[in-house]
Order: structure tokens, then sequence, then C-alpha cells
């Protein structure tokens, strides 16, 4: 029998495999014009030049340099990782492993060959494995179980059109997730307002889980939490790429600034 330690493991290992064969298909596409593909069409972030001294990308509108500017290379990077593994966890857990969340209130799956484990609390870090009796409620059995956290190898059942069927789904949130990355960055770029805006938003998205899971417990999936982290953390390094940009807009000035002043001395 699996214990909860051991599919934790074997989810995790999942996710770096998906994302290590991501790598690996970038490679073989070429790392430089991969990455850069993938950026396009995913981030809408555009090369505008590319050679073997520099990378300059137009980030929305403003013209960036990639291989100097050690902030921009950061934020795309997160933004690049999040979002794979967003794919990846998706991917598992429609075509391999699936996990499931329920309250003691709730009705067993109808779903053969579940592993369940029961915690006593939201906040208790121990597991004792349980049989879910399929349609039944589970504070019926004889169990007094807070949550309950099943697991259910989809993999056994999977045909290749329900293969095929989770990587579009996969491909579309990705997709998804690169546009409303560019579109909070178009909101936070606007100044003061739109910073202001975007800040909000973040906290309401932390806010809002944590009061309905405590008041109503948790009834979210795994999915949809790894979804509202995944916003959180694209908020917030958009803010990042936002102050990237008008940093790097001011050294640019700066600079122009000082050459027509050397100019002038000169003439």
């Amino acid at each position: 029998m699996i214990s909860l330690l051991a599919y934790n493991f074997i989810v995790l290992g999942l996710y770096l495999s998906i994302l290590i064969i991501f790598v690996i298909l970038l490679r073989l596409a070429g790392v430089k014009s991969g990455f850069l593909s993938f950026l396009s069409a995913v981030f809408h972030v555009h090369t505008i030049s590319n050679n073997d001294t520099e990378i300059i990308l137009d980030v929305y509108g403003n013209r960036m340099n990639f291989s100097t500017n050690r902030k921009l290379r950061i934020a795309i990077r997160i933004g690049v990782i999040t979002s794979t593994y967003m794919m990846a966890l998706i991917f598992v857990d429609g075509c391999i492993v699936s996990r499931n969340v329920l309250l003691s209130t709730n009705v067993c799956p109808m779903k053969t060959a579940m592993d369940c484990f029961y915690f006593q609390s939201i906040f208790d870090v121990s597991a004792n494995r349980f049989f879910c009796p399929s349609n039944e409620v589970i504070s019926t059995t004889n169990v007094t179980a807070h949550l309950l956290t099943c697991y259910k190898w989809e993999i056994m059942s999977q045909s290749l059109t329900g293969i095929l069927s989770q990587m579009g789904i996969c491909s579309s949130i990705v997709s998804l997730l690169g546009l409303l990355f560019k579109y909070l960055y178009l909101l936070a770029y606007r100044k003061y307002w739109g910073t202001i805006l975007t800040v909000i938003l973040g906290l309401s998205i932390i806010i809002l889980p944590i009061v309905v899971w405590m008041t109503l417990g948790p009834p979210l999936s795994y999915v949809f939490f790894a979804l509202l982290t995944t916003t959180v953390i694209l908020i917030i390094n958009a803010l990042f790429l936002v102050y990237t940009v008008y940093k790097s807009k001011n050294q640019i000035i700066t600079q122009q600034s000082i050459t027509r002043v050397s100019k002038n001395i000169e003439v």
C-alpha cells in the first residue's frame, strides 16, 4: 500500500519529469530559438533582434535588452517556470494521478481504486489511511474525519483520445496564463492607479480563499488552488517587470542626457 508521503513524492517527481522533458524539447529545438518562440507564442513578448552578442525583446511596447538586463531575465524566467509548472500539474492530475479534497459532509466519490487519507483538522500534519465507501456520506462512516485527500491512478483508465484532450487543456491554460500576465502588466504599467488596482487584485485573490476556507471549509480542488497561487505569482511578477522596465527607461534617459551634455561641452 502506498503511503501519503509516497504519493506526494510520486506527484512531485511527475511534475519535475514533465518540466525536464519540456527543457529537453527546448534544447532539441535550440535553447535560444525555442525559448524565444515560447515567449512570443505564450507571453506575446516578441524578439526584435537575436544575434551572438545580444537579444533585444519587445516587452509590450518597450525595447529591452534581454542579454544585459538581469532583472528582465529573472521576470521572464519566473513567468515561464510558473506557466510550465501549471501545465505539468494539470496534465498529471488529469492523466496520471488525480487528487480530490473532501470534507466530512461530502459523499465519497463513485470511483474505484482510490486511496484516501483523513486529517482530524485542516492544521493536522499526520494522516491515516481511510476506505471511502462509494456514494456514502463520510460522516456516517466509522471515522471522525474533518478533511480527506483521495488519490486515483487515472492512467489506468486513460485512452489516447483522453491524453490528447488533456494536452489540449494544458495548452489552453498556458495560453490563458500568458494573456493574463500580459494584461496584468499593462494594468500595472499605468502609473499610480494601475499599480494600486493590481496590488488590490492580488490581495483579494489571497484573502478571499482564506475567508472561504475558514467559513465553509476547503471546497476548492488542488488544481483551482494552484491556479489561484499561480495568479498571485504572476501579479507579483508583473509588478516586478513594470519596476524593471521603468528603471531601465530611466537609465536610458540618464545616459542620453549625459551624451548630450558631453557633445555640448565638446562643441
